[in-house]
């Protein structure tokens, strides 16, 4: 189907033909029917290591000491590290991803605003990130069926659910 002007869905039509373009229309059916997609290789291999290595420089400014992300056996714990956008600007290329970006979009309208960038910094053994909504920041359940937040997660060092992956 060719995908027109149609006042009806004004918003709508340049997105979908850019997820189409993308090739993502599989990865739309997902999010829709499961809540969550994985888009495979989203970042390129050079961005992958350009925003891992910049997320180990504002870490160890965090918490003052080097880190190895490889080989890490000291830091036990599970911090949030605000502000990432601030900090450098491979950071503001990851947001301007153009597959998540779209994916977004497609949730939250042309107009959505990045509310905050952050990296949730685990070490090795310790606890997780407790099983949360970022949706109920004051919404009462049960929640809207329109979104009213989107996450986007980039897994830049092995994640599996022995190492402490995303649960959803």
């Amino acid at each position: 189907m060719e995908i027109q002007d149609w006042a009806a869905t004004q918003e709508l039509n340049e997105i979908y033909r850019q997820i189409r373009t993308l090739g993502l229309e599989t990865n739309l059916a997902e999010l829709e029917a499961f809540g969550f997609t994985i888009i495979e290789d989203a970042l390129s291999p050079g961005l992958t290591k350009e925003l891992r290595e910049a997320i180990l420089r504002v870490a160890e400014d965090f918490l003052g000491r080097p880190l190895d992300a490889d080989n890490e056996a000291e830091y036990e714990g599970l911090r949030f590290v605000p502000y990432l956008i601030f900090r450098d600007p491979v950071f503001k290329q990851s947001v301007l991803n153009p597959g998540p970006l779209a994916l977004v979009t497609y949730l939250l309208g042309q107009h959505c605003v990045l509310s905050s960038l952050g990296c949730h910094l685990k070490g090795p053994g310790g606890r997780g990130l407790l099983l949360h909504s970022d949706q109920a920041n004051g919404t009462p359940q049960p929640f809207p069926p329109a979104s009213q937040t989107a996450n986007c997660n980039y897994a830049l060092t092995d994640y599996t659910e022995e190492n402490g992956a995303l649960a959803i």
